[in-house]
């Protein structure tokens, strides 16, 4: 009895220091839980914070790669357009001499025309000095006979009548005499003034005939209607 009771302290001072033993052993695993909790919790939420900055990374990463391709883009066509313009060119390189023969032809061409323009104008104008000159010297003729005198100013001749009042033979009428652009006769400054359709009924005729005395007989009667 006493051996089996030695037996049974040692067996329950061995069961106590067991349970000790695993008292401190869940203690200690309880502990390494918690910490293990925390570390995990830790561990997520670092996890999340490192997958949120990779999304972010992965987004921009998205945005750069659509606004690189962009820009590429871009260029490419800026490239296209640059190698387009070179065609270009290259085709008016080849036909720049067929275009430089061209323009000297048209400048020729616009030479000839200018001198023949020149010609024409040198023969006109030496025409119509001719035909005043001619003018002046008819005149001259008929001037004691109609009592007319001409005084010669640029562009015109001031043509003077006398002996037309017989009341007043020295009294004046008068008028310019000119030519157009196309040689023909003009009248104008008539004085005293006269009617404008007699005028021009007179200058109609005289152009028509290329005849100056009937012109000068003519207007020297439509004074002496005034007198």
């Amino acid at each position: 009895f006493i051996e089996m009771s030695k037996d049974a302290s040692e067996i329950s001072a061995f069961i106590d220091e067991f349970v000790q033993v695993f008292e401190g052993w869940s203690d200690s695993i309880e502990q390494k839980a918690k910490v293990f909790g925390r570390n995990r919790a830790n561990f997520l939420k670092e996890s999340q914070s490192r997958v949120k900055t990779l999304n972010e990374m992965d987004e921009r990463i998205k945005q750069e790669a659509i606004k690189t391709r962009s820009e590429q883009e871009k260029e490419n066509e800026e490239i296209n357009q640059i190698t387009k313009s070179l065609s270009s060119l290259k085709v008016v390189e080849e036909k720049l001499p067929t275009l430089v023969q061209q323009s000297r032809n048209e400048q020729e061409n616009l030479f000839l025309k200018l001198e023949d323009l020149m010609k024409d104008l040198n023969r006109e104008e030496a025409e119509k000095n001719e035909k005043l000159t001619k003018l002046t010297s008819i005149c001259s003729v008929y001037s004691s006979q109609l009592g007319l005198e001409f005084r010669t100013i640029p562009g015109h001749v001031h043509c003077v009548f006398t002996l037309v009042n017989a009341a007043k033979p020295s009294q004046e009428f008068s008028f310019l005499l000119s030519l157009s652009p196309s040689s023909d006769y003009m009248i104008s400054n008539c004085s005293p003034a006269l009617p404008e359709e007699n005028i021009a009924k007179i200058v109609s005729v005289a152009n028509q005939r290329n005849q100056l005395l009937p012109l000068m007989k003519s207007m020297r009667m439509l004074f002496r209607a005034t007198c």
